[in-house]
């Protein structure tokens, strides 16, 4: 049964042998492995644009604010690098680069309707 399996044990009896399929099955797996894809670790210009992004928003969604006001906030924070969408319309312009992150969120507007609010960073 022991050799079937070729788990036989080594001569002074510790330990035992893989077989060549065994062996070949571990590499194969390992090889699988270490080629799944791995999204790239963001820079510290892309992780700074989306936390302000989210600072943005969460500080909309506390109080009630129209386009208006939304639109000085992000022009302020982020000046001519950032564009604002409401509810798919866009409401300010930027300069565009090759580079863009953006952030999406709900917001209760002064009339207690939903506004999907958009925001894009762009950044070199």
């Amino acid at each position: 049964m022991q050799d079937e399996l070729n788990l036989t044990k080594n001569k002074n009896g510790k330990g035992f042998v893989l077989s060549l399929d065994a062996i070949i099955s571990f590499l194969i797996l390992t090889l699988l492995i270490t080629t799944i894809p791995q999204n790239p670790p963001q820079s510290n210009k892309e992780l700074a644009a989306l936390q302000q992004e989210n600072d943005l928003l969460r500080v909309w969604s506390a109080k009630t604010t129209n386009a208006w006001e939304m639109a000085s906030d992000l022009n302020e924070m982020l000046g001519n690098r950032a564009e604002l969408w409401i509810n798919e319309k866009q409401i300010t312009f930027s300069i565009k680069t090759n580079n863009a992150i953006a952030t999406e969120g709900i917001i209760i507007n002064e009339e207690l309707e939903e506004d999907k609010v958009k925001i894009v960073v762009y950044y070199e």
